[in-house]
Order: C-alpha cells, then structure tokens, then sequence
C-alpha cells in the first residue's frame, strides 16, 4: 500500500498518474506516510469529504495517509473513497429536513448549503443595502 503512495522517479510507469503522490512523505506515523499540505495523492479524502459523497471509513479501515495542514499544522487523516463503505440512505424525513433548511423562507429560493431562515440577498434588501433587482455581484 505505501509502496504506491511514495513512488520515486524511476516508478511512475507502475503507477496511475491520479494515484501517485507529488511528493515525498515529510515523516512516518505509524507506519503510515505523512505528507505535506497538498503533497499526498489526489484521490485520498478526509472524513469530510467522504461523508459529502455518503461514504465512511468502514470498521477498523487505518487512514491511508495523513497530511498537515497548511495554517496550523494540525496531522488530518486520508481515507481511500474506494475502501471506504456506504452510508446508510437518509430517510424521507432527513431529506425533507435537509431540504428546509437549504430554503430561503422568504423567497424559496433552495441554496446547496443551509441558510436557517432568509437568504442573504433579503437580509441586505431588508437592511437597506441592496437595492431591489440589484444583484451582489460586485457592480
């Protein structure tokens, strides 16, 4: 397994080119190969980003990889999405949910991220600040 996330020069030819690391392992942890921020293979995700596609680690899957974060240098473990095990589906429920708070209850315009009530375009029409018809996008 590491031996394809640390593929010197001369092993390119051995491994896809999504699937090969931009660079070296700064350290080791464990066993596991700890990269720089930006540095680790393309295809790895955080738990974050596994759980936006309704993916999760599966039960005792160790991280592939880790990186450091750029600002903080917090160590942030790196999963393999093909490794990894579906999410139950959400119920009608959840989904009706998720849906509501994505709405803007003035306008019912639906937003990709939650907006818990008005939508900011309203909230700056109401405040005064944006004229009505104006769009925010900078003229």
């Amino acid at each position: 397994m590491n031996e394809v996330l640390t593929a010197s020069a001369g092993q390119e030819d051995d491994v896809a080119p999504g699937r090969a690391a931009r660079g070296k392992p700064v350290t080791f942890k464990d066993g596991v190969p700890v990269y720089d921020s930006g540095r680790a293979p393309a295809f790895l995700r955080t738990k974050t980003q596994l759980v936006r596609v309704r993916r999760k680690p599966a039960v005792g899957q160790r991280p592939v990889a880790y990186i450091y974060t750029r600002w903080y240098r917090d160590r942030v473990a790196l999963w393999d999405p093909e490794r990894a095990v579906k999410m139950r589906p959400l119920s009608a429920l959840q989904r009706r949910q998720m849906q509501q708070r994505r709405t803007c209850t003035d306008c019912g315009e639906v937003f990709p991220i939650p907006v818990w009530g008005m939508c900011t375009v309203d909230l700056l029409q109401m405040r005064g600040d944006l004229a009505v018809g104006q769009t925010s996008g900078g003229q």
